[in-house]
C-alpha cells in the first residue's frame, strides 16, 4: 500500500477562506482606523483655528469704545486706545480679517488653504438695553476642513460662537 502525504483538496480550500477572512478582518479594522485618524486630524485642524479666531474677536471686542460701522457680517469700532479697527467675516474671499488703523496690513484670523470659511450669515449681532445702547455683541462663524466629496468621514465642520459683554462703551 503507497501512503499519500499531502492534503486534500477541501483542506486547501479551508485554509484558503480562513486567511481570506482574516485579512478582510484586518483589512476592515486598518481603514476604520485611518477614516478615524483623518477625522481627528480635521477636528483638531478646525477647533484649533476656530478657537484662535474666537480668541482675537473676543479680545478686540472686550476692549471697544464706541461703535462705528457695522453689518451683518463687518464691525467697526474705536478702542479704548482711540484706534479703530474693523472686523470682516467676508464670505466671497472665505475668510475673517481684522483691519486697524495702527497696524499697516491686514490680519487675517481664518484664511487657509485647508480650511474653509463654510458660514458668517449674522456674523455679528448686537442686543440692545431699553435705551437702545449696544450691551452685549454675539458672534458665529461656521469652519470646515476636508473634502465632502471623499465622504463624510473625510470632512468635518463645526461652529463657533460667542457672546461679550461691553464694558467700555461710551
Amino acid at each position: 500500500m503507497i501512503k499519500k502525504s499531502g492534503f486534500t483538496l477541501v483542506e486547501l480550500l479551508v485554509v484558503t477562506s480562513m486567511i481570506g477572512l482574516i485579512l478582510v478582518a484586518v483589512v476592515g479594522a486598518l481603514s476604520g482606523t485611518f477614516r478615524t485618524q483623518t477625522k481627528l486630524v480635521l477636528s483638531d485642524k478646525v477647533n484649533e483655528n476656530g478657537s484662535f479666531a474666537l480668541e482675537e474677536i473676543r479680545k478686540n471686542i472686550l476692549n471697544i469704545k464706541s461703535i462705528g460701522n457695522t453689518g451683518p457680517t463687518n464691525l467697526g469700532f474705536t478702542g479704548i486706545d482711540g484706534g479703530s479697527t474693523n472686523i470682516i467675516c467676508n464670505p466671497d474671499y472665505k475668510k475673517i480679517s481684522s483691519s486697524s488703523a495702527s497696524r499697516s496690513q491686514d490680519i487675517e484670523l481664518i484664511s487657509s488653504i485647508d480650511l474653509k470659511l463654510v458660514d458668517c450669515t449674522n456674523f455679528i449681532t448686537y442686543t440692545k438695553n431699553i435705551d437702545g445702547v449696544v450691551t452685549n455683541i454675539d458672534f458665529k462663524f461656521t469652519l470646515g476642513a476636508g473634502e465632502t466629496l471623499a465622504g463624510p468621514q473625510n470632512y468635518y465642520q463645526k461652529t463657533f460662537n460667542s457672546k461679550v459683554t461691553l464694558r467700555n462703551l461710551e
